[in-house]
């Protein structure tokens, strides 16, 4: 989804109560009032991540500009301090600037902010961080620093806080308690009583007090009772406690051990399992596990039975959404290390690439057609196994085509919010594979691409190399079904080349031969492109008639194709612009109107952004500054103040008659309305989500901005009906009953609500629903949403 929370920027919502730490998390609050820069440090499974993240959500409000939760876990294994930048920009959703080097990006856009940064399990990128961290605490003012590891950074200015086990002791210990609320959840009617206390005690005790060990101990109760699981603790950790010195060997024995126990517990199917989801990285979906993971000792037809029970026995945990999976690293790692002496490691290594570059074939496929909101969903969510199955590709000759393919699909894949590792990727597989291929034609096509807007003298030199690629090309090499389109998109882009520099008849000739070429083969989709592309020249050219025309060709094409949305609003901006610009400007608000919907209908951000911008210039130039102002607002906080959005294949900011147009409008609805009116208008547009963005973006008129959006926030459907039942004073438990859910699921559910509100009690939520008139039914999702 495009809407972020903007105080809580990627933190989840607990899908349980916070346990035991309350004492620390005070300790973790006062330490951060004096230092900027804070290492939760501790063993694997002692609960670092879940104390950071609660301290996020206990004390977003702190920081000016909230809370953001890098995830590094993914990055295992990649070790360029690159792509660490980069994906703390991602999380911060911020887009790159060509030509920039990310860090300095990433420097500039938190130079002025005030914003906590949540570095998780750093130690897989020690180095990484640690060069990253200094570089911030020396280059920023405001920007403070929460870290989880195995290690300490080593830097200067850094503040340890050691992490260390649950209190075990029988009165008031935080593992027992933690024990006792994970038990009451998997065995309904447990509760903490004089008998059972004292058997929660030794077996807490027996467990170290390590919250992970805690809680694999307490799911068993939903098949055992507490008497066998105490004797069964007893017997198995009795040698861990003989002799027990307290440190950090004797607990990593011990999470080792339990993490064990439950693996032993499992059945031969789920352990299979367990040991073939390592490959991952971050989160999966269902279908992906069974791609990778079924053959004739696990069939395909069991892997979601096995889902299940791997997450009955809490080694998988479900994402707030319930579509995906995901495995806690340090259970990723004990099923890793299974995995790699069963013989199958490198076939499910192999297994993983494929599937995810089948996903790569499947968004180049879908470049004009339906799906595309799915597919750049799915992107999103895989980004992670993305640079997984890229990384391995790269490690393994036999598969460099394939990691060359998947390079140039990262383009696409990762190119949705930045560029930076998408090249990154590129030149590891162009280098890889020097060889004339299918595969290398087009990366060479996608480079070129992305060129005519941000290197154009780089143009002619890869349309040369990607000449000679596929006439050197043997028969037999590599992905034979790329070459015939990619012999059209060299006519395509040599026509775009003569267009930018003068050569009007040498480009119509390219641009039919490419048309013809495409009717020949059927591809009526690529038709839309290839017009698209050569209307871009043609709109660069200053040839504004005939860009016109090849527009609404393309338009034609894509009338025929249902569901397709990304070419359309790339065509419909480009038609906007050049109806104002040829005089026939009643039409082009409502084209960028619908582009910024089919963009927002997509998820794309930066391409909403180009939209609005867009829109906010034609609004501008109809005189309606204030509006314009806040549309401007709007489109910069989606920007975040670095517009270099993709327009028709090329950048909109970087042609020099829309800039110059952009600015000279943008002057003068300062003018007009004067500075103080103006910030003031700007500034509203600017705290808006992208849910509001589009929909003040579709109103024509110039109705108050309270008129024209909903101030309530963007919930789902499902929370929805929540907080609209919470009015009717039900319990969690009874709202669970009426819905038919779980109560944990309720729980989750309004914790999100209070979270996305800004409350602290389901009575605050009680009266922001009545005092809106809000109702439980279908008409409070849709006027809230």
């Amino acid at each position: 989804m495009l809407t972020l929370s903007p105080r809580l920027r990627g933190i989840p919502s607990p899908a349980a109560s916070f346990v035991g730490r309350e004492i620390e998390l005070r300790d973790v609050g006062e330490l951060l009032g004096r230092a900027r820069l804070v290492s939760l440090v501790g063993p694997g499974g002692v609960g670092k991540t879940r104390l950071a993240l609660e301290y996020a959500r206990a004390h977003h409000d702190h920081y000016r500009d909230g809370t953001v939760l890098v995830e590094l876990a993914g990055l295992a294994g990649l070790t360029d301090p690159a792509l660490l930048s980069q994906t703390v920009l991602h999380a911060l959703g911020v887009p790159e600037s060509e030509g920039r080097p990310v860090l300095d990006l990433l420097i500039d856009y938190l130079a002025d902010r005030e914003i906590l940064v949540i570095l998780d399990t750093c130690e897989h990128l020690l180095d990484a961080c640690a060069e990253l961290a200094e570089a911030l605490l020396q280059e920023t003012a405001d920007v403070q620093l929460l870290l989880t590891s195995r290690q300490p950074l080593g830097i200067p200015g850094e503040h340890l806080f050691p992490i260390g086990p649950l209190g075990v002791g029988s009165e008031n210990g935080g593992a027992i308690e933690l024990f006792a609320q994970r038990a009451a959840a998997v065995a309904p009617g447990f509760r903490l009583d004089g008998s059972s206390r004292a058997q929660v005690a030794e077996v807490c005790r027996r467990l170290d007090g390590i919250p992970l060990a805690v809680e694999l101990a307490a799911v068993r109760l939903r098949v055992t009772s507490l008497r066998t699981l105490a004797g069964d603790v007893g017997n198995r950790f009795g040698v861990v406690a003989v002799g027990r010195r307290h440190g950090a060997n004797v607990r990593h024995r011990t999470l080792h051990a339990a993490i064990e126990w439950s693996y032993d517990l499992c059945s031969d199917a789920e352990r299979l399992l367990w040991q073939r989801l390592s490959v991952f990285a971050g989160s999966f979906d269902p279908d992906a596990a069974r791609e990778v993971c079924a053959d004739e000792l696990l069939p395909a037809a069991e892997v979601h039975e096995h889902l299940f029970g791997l997450a009955d026995k809490s080694v998988l945990t479900m994402t707030e959404d319930g579509g995906r999976y995901r495995i806690l690293d340090t259970l990723r790692q004990f099923g890793a290390d299974r995995l790699a002496g069963s013989g199958v490691e490198e076939a499910i290594r192999q297994r993983h690439l494929d599937h995810f570059l089948a996903l790569g074939r499947e968004v180049w496929t879908h470049r004009v057609a339906s799906g595309q909101r799915r597919l750049i969903g799915q992107v999103d969510a895989d980004r992670d196994n993305i640079r997984s199955a890229l990384d391995f590709a790269m490690s393994r000759p036999a598969r460099y085509r394939d990691g060359l393919a998947l390079s140039a699909y990262s383009i696409l894949l990762l190119g949705f919010s930045g560029r930076s590792e998408a090249e990154y990727w590129l030149d590891r597989g162009l280098v890889a594979v020097p060889e004339p291929c299918p595969e290398r034609a087009l990366a060479l096509a996608l480079t070129v691409q992305w060129s005519f807007a941000t290197r154009p003298e780089r143009v002619p030199a890869l349309l040369e190399e990607m000449r000679w690629c596929l006439e050197a090309g043997t028969s037999e090499s590599g992905d034979l079904a790329l070459a015939p389109i990619m012999g059209v998109y060299l006519h395509i882009f040599t026509g775009v080349h003569h267009l930018m520099t003068g050569a009007v008849a040498a480009a119509d000739t390219q641009f039919e031969a490419g048309r013809n070429r495409l009717d020949a083969l059927g591809f009526r989709g690529e038709v839309a492109i290839a017009l698209k592309y050569w209307a871009s020249g043609l709109f660069v050219s200053g040839a504004y008639d005939a860009c016109l025309t090849r527009l609404e060709e393309a338009l034609a094409v894509l009338d025929g194709i249902d569901g397709e949305c990304w070419q359309r609003a790339n065509v419909l901006l480009m038609k906007a612009a050049v109806l104002w610009v040829i005089g026939q400007r009643e039409q082009a608000p409502d084209c960028a109107r619908t582009a910024v919907a089919l963009m927002h209908e997509l998820g794309l951000r930066h391409g909403l952004a180009a939209a609005v911008d867009t829109l906010a210039w034609l609004t501008a130039e109809q005189g309606r500054f204030h509006r314009a102002a806040q549309l401007s607002g709007a489109a910069n906080s989606l920007w975040d103040g670095e517009r270099d959005g993709l327009f028709g294949g090329l950048a909109l900011h970087t042609v020099p008659w829309f800039r110059e147009s952009y600015d000279a409008t943008v002057e003068r609805a300062r003018r007009e309305l004067g500075k103080a009116d103006y910030t003031a208008e700007f500034a509203k547009g600017a705290t808006l989500d992208a849910d509001r963005i589009a929909g003040l973006a579709g109103t024509a008129g110039d109705e108050p901005l309270d008129a024209v959006i909903s101030l309530g926030p963007s919930l789902t459907p499902r929370e929805t009906e929540v907080a609209a039942l919470i009015t009717e004073g039900l319990t969690n438990r009874e709202i669970s009953t009426r819905l038919g859910v779980s109560k944990r699921t309720v729980d989750a559910h309004i914790e999100h609500i209070l979270s996305k509100l800004g409350f602290a009690s389901r009575a605050q939520v009680a009266a922001y629903i009545a005092g809106n008139g809000f109702t439980p039914d279908s008409r409070f999702a849709a006027e809230v949403r």
